[in-house]
């Protein structure tokens, strides 16, 4: 019984695939400027991207984002410059994907840190895996307990 519902335990995330595109997307547009093909302004405007600039100090930060939010309502980014390491983000969306400051992330690092579990395990799976074992032990228990009673 338990081989049976393995198989079914894990399902694809709904919001993934968009998420995924999305961080492809800005990928591809940040690495035409990292090869030097394009600014970031020209790289954004090319994939129909939106990039914002927040000073901090005597530097800048900017956020190559997309304009709308995701189904789920999710905004994706990638923050660079102002002496950090490019990394990707995720924020909450505010009219549109703006952010609202350098601080404004609800999650930064690589994509794999950002970006949503491309499968989960169903809510059913847990309850059901918990009454299998449940009864495979009472089972047991009432098979030793007759023999030991023979």
């Amino acid at each position: 019984m338990m081989l049976l519902l393995v198989p079914f335990a894990d399902v694809a995330t709904a919001e993934y695939p968009e998420a995924r595109a999305l961080a492809d997307r800005l990928n591809a547009a940040y690495q035409s400027v990292w090869q030097g093909d394009a600014s970031l302004e020209a790289a954004a405007i090319a994939d129909g991207l939106r990039v914002y600039e927040f000073p901090v100090e005597d530097r800048t930060i900017s956020v190559l984002t997309h304009p709308q939010p995701t189904a789920d309502g999710t905004c994706y980014g990638l923050r660079t410059g102002g002496g950090l390491a490019t990394d990707a983000v995720r924020f909450a969306p505010t009219d549109g994907c703006v952010p609202l400051g350098r601080s404004a992330f609800e999650s930064v690092g690589a994509w794999g840190d950002v970006l949503p579990s491309e499968r989960m395990t169903t809510v059913w799976f847990v309850p059901a895996l918990l009454v299998l074992i449940g009864c495979v032990l009472a089972l047991t228990t009432n098979i030793v307990v007759k023999l030991l009673s023979k």
